[in-house]
């Protein structure tokens, strides 16, 4: 942090270093977040909301009107609740802040929500960011062929390969940023890429050429999908509403150079998955 201009002239002393102590938290520092949640955190825990044991971002109030959901996420939050609830908690909340408030939730980190006229059924996606992918990799793909299939069925990166041929530096970076796009639409709308992606993301360094050929055939499988969402509605059936599924599956010894175990699992609540398909690996120990 460099010393403001002017104040060096005027209060530094001859031949001595001065030191400026921060006393407020500045937009664009790290800690900046940290302090804005620390404070909408203590404003909310003051109007009687309760943090969530295993997400402090998000907090919960019940009271006479009703049930309200406050997602915290640096200054972009997302309020869900019964309307009188939620009425509440925005003028409170604008007697300490000066907010911005949408009526409807359409859009919320980058995802467009799209709600049913009747309630039923909602509706995730991610215009935007197949926006942008079409834009960086949209040349590149184009003449590759339509699949079924997120990734090529059996497909393993393997690293340390003998007399190889990397792509250049130009490619790699682009290679990187193709792989992260991939991430953020595995996160919130697209979990069928998380495998094909989890094997792309070993080589963010040292891909070679078949790598690259991989992540285009990946990408214009997302770039073919990107009408499709993913869509929550929960069953009719009250004796079931609240039932918990879940999934998994495991490939021992799945990954070919090091031997490492790949499990994949998916949980369902109300029929609806809230914990997308994902993807982990884990060293087996093998006696001898």
């Amino acid at each position: 942090m460099e010393i403001p201009s002017g104040y060096k002239e005027v209060y530094q002393e001859p031949e001595r270093d001065t030191v400026l102590k921060l006393q407020m938290a500045m937009y664009g520092l790290v800690q900046a977040a940290r302090q804005w949640f620390k404070r909408l955190s203590d404003v909310l825990i003051t109007l009687g909301f309760t943090p969530c044991e295993s997400e402090p971002c998000l907090m919960y109030r019940i009271n006479e009107k009703g049930l309200c959901i406050i997602l915290m996420h640096v200054d972009d939050n997302l309020i869900v609740g019964s309307d009188t609830a939620i009425e509440q908690v925005t003028e409170e909340i604008k007697k300490v802040f000066n907010v911005t408030i949408s009526p409807e939730a359409s859009e919320y980190l980058g995802c467009q929500i799209k709600v049913a006229k009747n309630q039923t059924c909602g509706w995730i996606g991610q215009p935007h960011l197949y926006k942008n992918l079409d834009c960086k990799f949209g040349d590149m793909v184009k003449t590759q062929q339509t699949t079924e299939t997120p990734s090529t069925p059996g497909f393993h990166v393997v690293r340390n390969i003998p007399n190889t041929v990397y792509i250049t530096d130009k490619e790699q970076k682009l290679y990187r940023s193709g792989v992260g796009m991939l991430l953020y639409l595995v996160k919130h709308s697209l979990p069928d890429l998380s495998n094909g992606k989890r094997e792309l993301s070993k080589v963010m360094d040292k891909a070679m050429e078949g790598h690259m050929k991989e992540l285009c055939r990946v990408i214009k499988y997302a770039l073919d999908m990107q009408t499709i969402g993913l869509k929550f509605k929960p069953e009719d059936n009250n004796n079931k509403l609240w039932e918990l599924k879940a999934y998994s599956d495991a490939y021992f010894a799945g990954d070919k150079e090091t031997r490492i175990s790949v499990m994949g699992y998916v949980v369902y609540l109300m029929s609806v998955p809230v914990l997308a398909l994902t993807w982990s690996e884990k060293c087996d120990t093998i006696d001898n």
